[in-house]
């Protein structure tokens, strides 16, 4: 028997199509030779009727063997599914090197500002390292982020320009100042000779890199500082109409930190 799809079938094989036409026409002339059997029996062969023609409209729709009651072929469901996984593996393999290049972004990213932060504390304070005043500046910053947006990076270049945007400062050895704590080319005193009490410039470089990455790592000393001088830059700005309101900092420090300068009322 011929599919009406045009598909040929094989000889001595009846094809799902033929077999659902020839019940279907079962069904209907059992249901016309049953007609005195009693109104329960019509409505079984009816019943029975209308479900070979319902497979039989199936059939025609989708003639093909390889699809199910619900017009959906697993052989293609298959096929999406291996091409997905194929354009996943490509998408990761393609973007492996980037992914691979964040981490020492990050930590590129992190030695600049350790290093910033490093300069700013020890032309604050020197090389002392019984002061918080590293910590203290990093809350400075740290806060400002919170206030003003920008990052890290931007929010300490701005508050010390002279020192971080083309080393305009005395002291230019600062600017050569790294997280390695190898002495700068431009500095003639001694780096590793202890000096009398007090460590070597180098050990107080390293103890002062120490701090600078446990500040960043969320170690705090003021909680609502957004800038910092010292005694005379305080005198400065009082003469020139400011007022300072000190902020809330524990621990000994060597510089003055506050929540902000505001113009006195006159």
């Amino acid at each position: 028997m011929a599919d009406p799809s045009g598909t040929a079938q094989t000889v001595g094989t009846e094809s799902p199509l033929a077999t659902a036409d020839v019940r279907a026409g079962e069904s209907v002339s059992a249901c016309g030779g049953s007609a005195g059997g009693g109104t329960a029996e019509m409505a079984r062969c009816v019943r029975e009727a209308r479900l070979w023609e319902g497979v039989l409209s199936r059939r025609l729709d989708h003639p093909r063997p390889d699809r199910d009651i619900f017009w959906f072929r697993p052989r293609e469901a298959s096929d999406v599914a291996s091409r997905w996984w194929v354009r996943a593996v490509a998408t990761l393999l393609l973007l492996s090197p980037l992914l691979a290049l964040l981490p020492s972004a990050a930590a590129a990213q992190s030695d600049i500002d350790v290093r910033l932060t490093l300069r700013s504390c020890i032309s604050e304070r020197g090389w002392r390292t019984d002061v918080a005043d590293c910590t203290a500046i990093v809350d400075v910053v740290r806060e400002r982020m919170r206030v003003e947006g920008g990052s890290y990076e931007a929010n300490i270049r701005a508050l010390a320009p002279r020192l971080h945007n083309g080393c305009r400062v005395e002291r230019t050895w600062l600017c050569e100042l790294d997280v390695d704590c190898e002495r700068p080319r431009g500095l003639t005193a001694t780096w590793e000779r202890e000096r009398g009490a007090l460590p070597s410039r180098r050990s107080a470089c390293l103890a002062t890199v120490a701090e600078v990455r446990a500040a960043l790592a969320g170690a705090s000393v003021c909680s609502d500082a957004r800038h910092w001088g010292s005694d005379e830059d305080l005198r400065r700005r009082r003469l020139a109409g400011f007022r300072w309101v000190a902020a809330e900092c524990v621990g000994a420090l060597l510089n003055n930190f506050g929540r902000l300068y505001r113009r006195a009322e006159r």
